[in-house]
């Protein structure tokens, strides 16, 4: 697909999918053809940004997710860049972004996303995220 998508056609074009069923090798079609190739699983570690896994692919699957552990975005990210994060456990995985705010709020605190369920992360700025729960 060329060109970049905006974040209104990313959520109209996941909605309705379960985010869990992306498979992590080669090219994934998404929705109405999506093509997701930068997939990746990780686990999810710790309790606090110094010591959550660090989110490497840009659609990442997260496994092991106990309602403590968690993720974080990467700090590299250049404005535009999208992460989506699919949280495969049956409990709330956490995901912080360093020295960043998420959607208000500082990113050192992190947010939450709910057992089987997923979000949208935009780099919106130089030290802001957008996300979008999907």
């Amino acid at each position: 697909m060329a060109g970049k998508l905006s974040v209104a056609r990313m959520k109209a074009l996941l909605s309705g999918n379960s985010m869990t069923s992306v498979s992590t090798s080669g090219d994934s079609t998404v929705g109405s053809g999506l093509v997701l190739s930068d997939v990746g699983t990780v686990a999810a570690a710790g309790n606090t940004i110094a010591n959550a896994a660090a989110v490497a692919t840009h659609v990442t699957i997260v496994t092991g997710a106990d309602g403590t552990k968690g993720v974080k975005l990467p700090i590299d990210a250049t404005t535009g860049e999208v992460y989506v994060i699919s949280n495969s456990a049956a409990a709330i995985l956490k995901v912080y972004a360093t020295s960043e705010t998420v959607n208000g709020v500082d990113g050192a605190t992190g947010f939450s996303i709910a057992a089987s369920k997923g979000a949208i992360c935009v780099k919106s700025g130089a030290a802001t995220w957008a996300v979008i729960f999907a």
